[in-house]
C-alpha cells in the first residue's frame, strides 16, 4: 500500500474588505475559509477525499469575492508545483500530477490588502 502524495494550493491576492471589516482579522478568517473550501475533508469526516481532480483559479476567486467581507479581489494568482526553473508558476488550473495525489489548501495563502 502506497501513501497518497499531498499537492498544495497556494493563493495570492489582494483584497479589500467592507468598511467595518479590520483586515488583520478578517484576513484569517478568509484564509480559514480557503483552507476549509480546498480541503473539506479535513473538517466534515463524512465528505470523502478525492484523488487527482482539477482546481480552477476562476472558481477559487468566484469562491473569495462571495465571502461576506469582501469588497472586491486584485491581482489574484494561484501557485502549485513549480516550473522547469524552479520557480512557482502562476497557474490558470492545478491537476493533480499522479492519479494517487489528493489537492489540498496551503496552510497559508498570501492575502494584502489593496490601499
Amino acid at each position: 500500500m502506497k501513501n497518497p502524495l499531498y499537492q498544495a494550493v497556494r493563493l495570492d491576492f489582494k483584497v479589500r474588505l467592507l468598511p467595518g471589516y479590520e483586515f488583520n482579522f478578517y484576513r484569517q478568517q478568509v484564509n480559514q475559509e480557503l483552507i476549509r473550501f480546498l480541503s473539506p475533508w479535513a473538517f466534515d469526516a463524512t465528505r470523502p477525499i478525492s484523488f487527482g481532480g482539477k482546481v480552477y483559479r476562476s472558481v477559487l476567486l468566484d469562491f473569495v469575492e462571495k465571502l461576506a467581507p469582501v469588497d472586491f479581489v486584485t491581482d489574484f494568482r494561484m501557485y502549485s508545483g513549480t516550473g522547469a526553473d524552479g520557480r512557482p508558476r502562476d497557474v490558470e488550473e492545478v491537476q493533480a500530477e499522479t492519479p494517487d495525489a489528493i489537492l489540498v489548501s496551503a496552510p497559508e495563502h498570501t492575502i494584502a490588502e489593496v490601499v
